[in-house]
């Protein structure tokens, strides 16, 4: 009997700690300066105007989005999506809009939770609202990002432009604004 008390203390210390080691462990990445980025020049800050005239959150509803570059602090992480499936990540850090829901796949966990837009002189104008996800637990992590900062990314989303064929999501998780850059 003391022996199983003592495993399930050693459990729940598990579950407590290693996803603490794994948020704060695993970014050691492909990190450029954003000025190097291969997917986008333009600084983290630019609210210009987006390049594709005529675009409408309907333009982005329907279809699968999947993330390519996280740009923040002048920095770019490029997402290396042969390593992500060579890793057995297939369809990590996608997402999709419709019918007021958001609904994606993380790496490795699937989530969803609504949303809303809204148009303002500023910018379009997009809210993520508390995200649902499942609940399994992956040793592996892309590298520069992992599951629980991409779900504070999304979840601090404020504004959405369609550049170029590119989603971008811009997020100010933590104080700092960052792109999260979607391609479809």
């Amino acid at each position: 009997m003391k022996n199983l008390n003592r495993l399930s203390l050693l459990a729940f210390l598990c579950l407590l700690v290693l996803p603490a080691l794994l948020f704060f462990g695993c970014s050691s990445s492909a990190r450029t300066p954003a000025s190097d980025s291969p997917v986008s020049d333009r600084p983290v800050g630019d609210r210009s105007p987006a390049s594709t005239a005529g675009t409408s959150f309907s333009d982005i509803e329907g279809k699968e989005w999947t993330l390519l570059e996280l740009r923040r602090a002048g920095e770019s992480i490029v997402m290396n999506r042969q390593q992500i499936e060579a890793d057995g990540l297939t369809g990590a850090y996608t997402l999709s809009f419709a019918d007021g829901m958001v609904r994606g796949k993380a790496a490795p966990n699937g989530f969803s939770g609504p949303y809303s837009i809204a148009h303002s002189p500023g910018g379009n104008e997009l809210s993520i609202g508390l995200l649902a996800s499942t609940m399994m637990f992956s040793f592996i992590q892309p590298e520069g990002l992992n599951e629980n900062e991409f779900f504070a990314l999304l979840s601090a989303v404020n504004r959405w432009d369609l550049r170029e064929g590119r989603l971008e999501l811009y997020s100010s998780a933590a104080g700092a604004e960052a792109v999260l850059v979607f391609a479809e």
